[in-house]
């Protein structure tokens, strides 16, 4: 007799990656405005958790609140950000 094998399905993968905050973790809140909101929502935000979603729905209305991997992430971008040459500043060489 064939035995009928029940398979569970795992649970979809953004709910298992999904970061919440824990017991002390605090929240911060930031108001940003002007030109600090439109450079934020222009940087690409890779593995962010859905922080990217979040600045691109912000409409400057309450402060956003991060949390510190929010935070973090975006020092990640930023720093890559600034790493990339531009057309506006060029450092001063060394001689």
């Amino acid at each position: 007799m064939a035995q009928s094998v029940q398979r569970t399905l795992p649970r979809s993968l953004s709910t298992r990656l999904t970061v919440r905050p824990g017991k002390y973790d605090r929240k911060h809140h930031l108001l940003i405005r002007g030109a600090e909101l439109r450079e934020l929502k222009a940087l690409d935000l890779a593995e962010s958790f859905g922080l990217d979603r979040r600045i691109e729905r912000y409409q400057r209305k309450r402060p956003l609140g991060l949390y510190r991997w929010d935070l973090e992430a975006l020092l990640g971008a930023l720093s890559l950000a600034l790493r990339e040459p531009d057309d506006y500043y060029s450092p001063p060489l060394n001689k």
